[in-house]
C-alpha cells in the first residue's frame, strides 16, 4: 500500500479490493474456494468482535503521532505496536469486516472498474453501536446479488466510523498492513 500517493480512498474502492483481495490469495484464504455465505458469515463474526470490543469498552485513541510512527515501522516492530495500540478495538474489528468485504468485492472486480461508496443516512447519535451493526448484519443477508450485499454494508460501516469520528480508511491500511505479518490464514483453520 501507498500511503504517500493515497490511491485508497472511498472515490473509486476497486484498487483497494483488488489488493485485499491479492492479500488474501496470498494468505491461503481462497486456496479452497468457499461460497459467498461462507465469507459474508465471516464479516459477521468481526462485527460481533467489534461489539465486545464495545462492551468492554476497548476504542483505539490514536493520536496524530501514534499513527505516524506506526506509518514509519515495518515488520515485527510495527506488528508489536499493533498489538498494543490497534489490536482488538472497535475500530480494528470494523476494518477487519471491511477487509472481508473488500476481499470479497476484489474477488469479483475487475482492474478498470469503478465502484464508489455511497453516503447512506448516518446512524442516529441515540441508536447504541450494537443497533448499527446488527444493520449492517442485516444487509448483509439480503436477498439482493452479491455486489450489494458487499457494497451496501460497506457505506454503512463507512457512516459508523464518520458518527463515531474514527479514520475507518486509516484503520483499513493498518490492519491490512498488520495482517501481511501474519502467518497463513492468520494461523487459523479458514
Amino acid at each position: 500500500m501507498n500511503n504517500e500517493t493515497n490511491i485508497y480512498n472511498w472515490d473509486n474502492i476497486v484498487p483497494l479490493a483488488l489488493y485485499a483481495h491479492q492479500q488474501a490469495e496470498a494468505k491461503g484464504f481462497w486456496k479452497e474456494p468457499h461460497h459467498e455465505d461462507h465469507y459474508l458469515m465471516l464479516v459477521v463474526t468481526e462485527l460481533a468482535e467489534a461489539v465486545e470490543a464495545d462492551r468492554k469498552l476497548n476504542w483505539a485513541v490514536l493520536a496524530p503521532a501514534t499513527i505516524d510512527t506506526l506509518e514509519q515501522l515495518d515488520g515485527a516492530p510495527y506488528a508489536q505496536m499493533f498489538l498494543r495500540e490497534v489490536k482488538d478495538t472497535v475500530e480494528d474489528e470494523i476494518a477487519d469486516a471491511c477487509i472481508r468485504l473488500l476481499d470479497l468485492i476484489g474477488s469479483k472486480a475487475k482492474e478498470d472498474e469503478e465502484l464508489c461508496v455511497i453516503d447512506v443516512q448516518p446512524p442516529s447519535e441515540i441508536d447504541p453501536l450494537t443497533k448499527t451493526l446488527f444493520r449492517v448484519c442485516n444487509s448483509l443477508h439480503d436477498s439482493k446479488p452479491i455486489g450489494y450485499r458487499t457494497v451496501l454494508p460497506l457505506c454503512l460501516l463507512r457512516a459508523v466510523s464518520e458518527r463515531y469520528e474514527f479514520d475507518l480508511m486509516k484503520h483499513i491500511e493498518l490492519k491490512m498492513k498488520y495482517n501481511a505479518t501474519r502467518p497463513a490464514l492468520h494461523g487459523n483453520k479458514y
